[in-house]
């Protein structure tokens, strides 16, 4: 391929997978970018392989992370998307040594081989990046592009590892197809590509795609919950938009009060558990005497436990991104600190170093410390005590920190987050994607409640609860909502669950093991074609570029 065409194909490659997230929403469009990007590097060096990868990095990350600096401004843009993006060029490195592998094959062998390969490459990439350095940034994962795709239900047998990997392995199918269908097209009946080759693929890719359609829903215990869930939304957006917290906290609990007057109407069923999101309370109710009775006397208003996200002044220096247990009558019961504060948004690593390149980082002028409990609460209700996940805002991208409290006994989830940093743009539509993945993959309902939106509530199967309050099921940004439901509570775990990280590292030492051997000059046996042939008579010469 001339470097224009690699290039173009790396660009078009990004803009595939930017336009299969929320808000464009084309799921379909994520193995497309997937083929484009494997055809790009295809035949290339090494070096070009590492360029052709940031290039597709640049325009994937770039345009689908404008919501970072929306407040902040756009160099902390330019930085997260080309540090996102990095991330790609070992990806290309490995794309051409897997491919230089898989080349050596028949064409049968690649066609299973490849795919293979690919899906590990791509989950290798997605775990590095999701971990380093500072715990890394695990976003915008392919799984988490396929929230509305047929292929959600893999999440649940595969965890979001394996659907990253199966959405790459179609992806990879369908760029075999489109390589045989032109070998083809050019070399019409002399080529040596066999005529199965190119709809063989094409057909695997879409049985990939769409089988996941006939795997078996998830099944109810039989047991529910009515929830409520409350986004009181905010007066003003923008970073420090916890100026505004009283107002805040009293947005959050009048709502409250006023779905407490229409359970005693007779208008709404009473609650058994009431959700409030992350920085509803950040003036710290274990301090501010009235945000605690204002919390209190919510609680005891709607008769009804309250889950509520809240900002405390401790560990002194620093602070804790907490959810609260209120009961009424009793206060609060039970506490859990979020386990991974953001890095550069919730703390800032080595200040004093990035102070000399940004005085930004004194927009955040006090870290918050890490939680080290598991996030389950246990919830005592009209049910029961009933066990509840937490993860709190980003924290639903970390695949341990949503396994854990799921293989410790909870049987629904709860995902406070708060938006109004990233104003009227997409951040919050790709995070309520990724608890829908999670539902899938773990087989519970989800309260996935925001303080600005985008809200919602979320059955097992990852779809959205449509409510008659809320059309569609979802929120509008900054907009008051209340949204209520009898959502179904389980005991039993999924097989993604039972996985763990299993299919991570399977699949990474795959990939490794697939670019070693692309990397290794292949001996040559007497009476062996010439190096640069395969044994069906196709050439895998290519000018390196």
């Amino acid at each position: 391929m001339a470097l224009l065409q690699r290039v173009l194909a790396s660009l078009l490659a990004g803009t595939a997978l930017w336009l299969s997230f929320p808000e464009a929403n084309l799921w379909w469009a994520a193995p497309i970018g997937v083929a484009l990007s494997l055809l790009a590097v295809r035949g290339a060096s090494l070096r070009a392989g590492a360029g052709l990868g940031l290039l597709t990095g640049l325009a994937f990350f770039l345009p689908l992370l404008r919501w970072s600096g929306i407040y902040v401004g756009a160099d902390a843009w330019l930085a997260l998307g080309v540090v996102q993006a990095l991330y790609l060029a070992p990806l290309g490195v490995l794309l051409v040594a897997v491919q230089r592998a898989s080349a050596r094959l028949s064409r049968g062998a690649e066609m299973v081989v490849l795919p293979a390969l690919t899906g590990g490459a791509w989950v290798a990439q997605e775990w590095l990046r999701g971990s380093q350095p500072w715990g890394g940034f695990s976003w915008a994962r392919l799984a988490f592009s396929q929230a509305d795709a047929p292929t959600l239900a893999t999440a649940r047998y595969l965890t979001a590892a394996g659907t990253s990997a199966w959405v790459a392995a179609a992806g990879t199918l369908l760029g075999l197809s489109a390589l045989a269908l032109g070998h083809r097209v050019r070399l019409l009946e002399g080529s040596p590509v066999p005529r199965w080759a190119a709809p063989t693929a094409l057909v695997a890719a879409l049985g990939l795609l769409t089988g996941p359609l006939l795997l078996p829903a998830p099944r109810p215990d039989g047991r529910t919950l009515e929830v409520l869930a409350v986004q009181g939304d905010a007066p003003v957006s923008g970073f420090r938009f916890d100026g505004d917290a009283r107002e805040v906290l009293t947005n959050h609990t009048e709502l409250v009060a006023q779905a407490a007057q229409e359970v005693r109407a007779g208008r709404r069923p009473a609650p058994d558990v009431v959700f409030l999101p992350e920085n509803a309370a950040d003036l710290d109710p274990t301090r501010d005497a009235e945000a605690s009775q204002l919390l209190a006397r919510a609680s005891w208003e709607v008769d009804s436990p309250l889950l509520v996200g809240a900002i405390l002044r401790e560990p002194s220096p620093m602070l804790s991104n907490a959810v609260l247990q209120y009961q009424p009558g009793e206060g609060i019961t039970a506490r859990y600190d979020k386990q991974h504060p953001v890095p550069f948004g919730e703390w800032i690593p080595e200040r004093d170093l990035i102070r000399r390149l940004t005085p930004k980082v004194d927009l955040v002028p006090r870290d918050f410390a890490a939680g080290s409990a598991p996030g389950r609460m246990d919830v005592g209700t009209r049910q029961g005590v009933v066990p509840v996940g937490i993860g709190i805002c980003f924290e639903v991208a970390y695949d341990d920190l949503m396994r854990g409290p799921v293989a410790d006994g909870a049987e629904i989830l709860f995902i406070p987050t708060n938006n109004a940093s990233f104003g009227h743009t997409d951040q919050s539509a790709q995070q309520l994607a990724i608890s829908r993945v999670r539902a899938m993959e773990h087989g519970r309902s989800v309260v996935h409640v925001s303080t600005v939106g985008t809200s919602a509530l979320v059955a097992p199967d990852g779809s959205v609860v449509d409510l008659p309050e809320v059309p569609g099921g979802v929120t509008g940004l900054f907009e008051p909502a209340l949204l209520q439901a009898e959502l179904p509570l389980s005991q039993r775990i999924t097989p993604a669950t039972r996985l763990g990280n299993w299919p991570t590292w399977v699949l990474t030492a795959l990939a490794l093991a697939g670019g070693a051997a692309g990397l290794l000059r292949p001996r040559q046996p007497v009476g062996a074609p010439v190096e640069g042939t395969r044994h069906d008579g196709v050439s895998t010469n290519r000018r390196p570029v």
